[in-house]
């Protein structure tokens, strides 16, 4: 049942960010899965619950997918889970960022970013680095936002890890567009744009 779980929600969600819009059929098989063994379930990306909510995000569908988080954040910190707690930590300051709650995602965006630099391989730290970026931006720290996700694009190019340079170049297209920079702004949103297609992303409420 774990292994078919997990496979139905890795469908559900290349689905969505397909944009196919059928991935509501096996993200609920998946979940009712989930829940007959949720006591002893080991968290993944492609755990269901943390599918659903993340595309509940995608969908500003905020506060279900924030009880969702934040229950997950708790579960990780009670099993010392690391990488779940840090899974939480990166959605929830998404979420919070697409919710314009700059100063309460800018300190999950540091929190995901202290745990994953003392716990995980380097290249997870694309992740957390990516909405420090964008939050810093928002809230007009224009050299933070700048070396963060700068930062953050060199790790994730060095690792070949598409998904997170996406939003990392979104973090600094953002940034040189509200500076006034269109040329710059577009070379790095043109470039993520194309990471995009070439990832077959059809869903443009997705990443970011």
């Amino acid at each position: 049942p774990t292994l078919l779980a997990l496979s139905l929600a890795a469908l559900a969600q290349a689905k969505f960010l397909a944009g196919l819009g059928s991935h509501g059929a096996p993200l609920e098989r998946a979940l009712r899965l989930q829940a007959q063994g949720e006591d002893s379930w080991i968290f993944t990306s492609y755990s269901p619950s943390l599918v659903n909510a993340s595309l509940l995000v995608w969908q500003d569908d905020f506060e279900p997918a924030r009880q969702t988080f934040a229950s997950l954040r708790r579960l990780g910190l009670e099993r010392g889970d690391d990488p779940l707690l840090g899974a939480a930590l990166f959605w929830l300051a998404q979420l919070e960022c697409r919710a314009e709650n700059w100063w309460l995602a800018l300190e999950l965006a540091r929190e995901g970013d202290d745990l994953v630099a003392q716990t995980q391989p380097a290249l997870q730290r694309a992740a957390p680095l990516a909405y420090l970026g964008m939050v810093k931006g928002y809230l007009g720290d224009v050299d933070g936002a700048r070396e963060a996700a700068e930062t953050g694009l060199a790790i994730a190019d060095r690792w070949a890890y598409s998904y997170m340079a996406i939003l990392n170049l979104h973090a600094l297209g953002f940034l040189e567009l509200s500076l006034g920079d269109a040329q710059a702004s577009h070379a790095f949103l043109h470039r993520g744009a194309m990471l995009k297609q070439r990832l077959g992303f059809g869903e443009p409420r997705a990443m970011p």
